[in-house]
């Protein structure tokens, strides 16, 4: 018997040619930025800022979502704004909404930023049939070379409310089988959208509803679809409502939380604020919601006076200071937030909370770095331009951040190549970040 050859005598361009020769006529490839990595796509922003700043961005196209949550939460608000962004951002491309509840009215639909005339809309009466449509679109987008980049966002609301043919067409009454088949027909329908959906910019967003489970000693909230749906989907995020202001005998304010329980490109992360201003058609109000979610984080010491925490003061300081508000000082009054309009309307204090939140992210989960380097480079560049902030001035600033983390006199033509230092790259082998040619790591 022949002895086998020593794994540690194949040459590096050996091994380059036995892998082609392996590949050869099969479907796998390397994966790039173009071929199934999620984290170099296109996104959509949700009105959820805290959750964008996570992802990267926003949800991003190529992906399958569920969102779920109980009646009246915001879930609906959240995604039909989402979809006005896409829109936005996407003019040339479609939005389709799928709607079950009949629900959709465009009044209401242009109160949250969607455009009714560019939206195609369908009642879908059976869940196969609200399937078969959306695999349809996909297929021809697939098969026809003009398709190729162009953005498509689907809405489904709500998939528990599509009943199934049995039930539609036969007059079935809903049971135990009909549970089972309907988990059935999801995961068959969701393998044969995955292949698709890989190779085009597509989001497909399923709006679902609460259920409670009943499987354990403790009774929870879930959704319906049994496990087929939570274990087919790239993210799952659910939303929880809470009390209710009211200005006098008038509802004002919905209190909700956002929670992404599944995510293939971030961290879990529980408990986003959602504040939906109900006064304003129950659109989210994305500047408080994000405010509130940094006052949890603990960014200012809470009193008769507000005080910005010495860790952010002194590595934001050239940013804060070009606030007339803080006027160089840390110690502010909460109603001076509102009262001179930071929150309400002024987007570069927006961005500069974005900013310590996105930096925070990076720094306790080392890949996410790399996910949101090109979210982190666009607020910094924004922040510079908006605030008349010059490199001199940041790379001033009294920190404790290490060498890495400041401003090189070199890299001015470019925010991109500034950050080239802090973004570093990602060791495969390991899965953390290390220092390339032109790379450092990032200090936690």
């Amino acid at each position: 018997m022949a002895r086998r050859k020593s794994v540690e005598n194949v040459s590096s361009e050996e091994s380059t040619n036995l892998v082609a020769s392996l590949i050869e006529g099969s479907s796998f490839e390397f994966v790039s930025s173009d071929k199934g990595s999620l984290t170099d796509r296109p996104y959509v922003e949700t009105p959820i800022i805290a959750l964008n700043c996570l992802l990267g961005g926003g949800l991003p196209l190529g992906s399958l979502v569920e969102v779920f949550g109980p009646n009246a939460s915001g879930k609906s608000s959240i995604l039909y704004e989402t979809l006005g962004n896409f829109q936005k951002k996407y003019p040339n491309g479609v939005a389709f909404i799928v709607d079950t509840e009949s629900s959709t009215d465009d009044t209401r639909l242009r109160q949250l930023g969607v455009d009714p005339s560019r939206a195609p809309r369908t009642g879908a009466p059976t869940l196969e049939d609200g399937f078969n449509q959306i695999t349809n679109i996909l297929t021809k987008m697939a098969n026809d070379s003009r398709y190729d980049g162009f953005p498509v966002m689907i809405m489904w609301d709500t998939i528990a409310n599509s009943g199934l043919r049995t039930q539609i067409n036969e007059g079935a009454d809903y049971n135990r089988m009909v549970a089972m088949e309907r988990a059935r027909i999801l995961k068959y329908h969701l393998m044969k959208l995955f292949p698709l959906i890989e190779k085009l910019n597509v989001l497909i967003v399923l709006l679902n509803q609460a259920t409670v489970d009943m499987s354990g000693f403790h009774p929870g909230i879930t959704s319906s679809g049994g496990n087929a749906l939570q274990h087919n989907i790239h993210l799952r995020i659910k939303v929880d409502g809470g009390q209710t202001e009211y200005d006098g005998v008038f509802p004002a304010i919905k209190n909700s939380k956002l929670s992404l329980l599944k995510s293939k490109i971030s961290p879990l992360m529980n408990n986003f604020r959602v504040r939906i201003d109900i006064r304003n058609g129950g659109t989210v109000n994305k500047n408080t919601s994000l405010t509130y979610w940094m006052i949890d984080l603990g960014l200012w010491n809470n009193g008769a006076w507000w005080t910005w925490k010495d860790e952010w003061y002194q590595k934001y300081k050239p940013y804060i200071d070009k606030f007339p508000v803080f006027e160089g000082n840390r110690k502010f009054r909460q109603v001076e937030l509102w009262d001179n309009k930071l929150i309400a309307g002024d987007q570069n204090f927006i961005k500069l909370l974005s900013l310590i939140w996105t930096d925070l992210i990076c720094e306790n989960y080392s890949l996410q770095s790399k996910v949101c380097s090109h979210l982190r480079t666009q607020l910094i560049a924004d922040l510079m331009n908006n605030l008349g902030l010059t490199y001199e001035d940041i790379n001033r600033q009294e920190t404790t951040a290490p060498e890495s983390e400041l401003v090189s006199e070199d890299s001015q033509e470019s925010v991109e190549e500034l950050l080239e230092a802090l973004t570093g790259t990602v060791d495969t082998s390991t899965g953390e970040i290390v220092e390339g040619e032109n790379d450092g790591q990032v200090s936690e």
